[in-house]
């Protein structure tokens, strides 16, 4: 965030696949939820240009998965 505008200056988006679900569990649950993330690497990330635009500056299209 920009100290003297406020404005958002860069975000990171990734795919909702991204990552690995923590394994530290403390207690064992009856009903386990299905396992969602596969490590999917998939991003895009933009920054805010001194002219006030957004510009994307890093973009990874590949999926680890089948889109739905």
């Amino acid at each position: 965030m920009c100290k003297h505008t406020g404005a958002i200056s860069n975000r990171r988006f990734v795919c909702f696949k991204e990552g690995f679900r923590k394994e530290d569990k403390k207690k064992p649950v009856k009903k386990p939820r299905k396992e969602v993330r596969t490590g999917c690497s998939a991003r895009i990330t933009i920054a805010l240009q001194t002219s006030g635009k957004y510009h994307v500056i890093d973009f990874e299209p590949a999926h680890n998965h089948a889109l739905v």
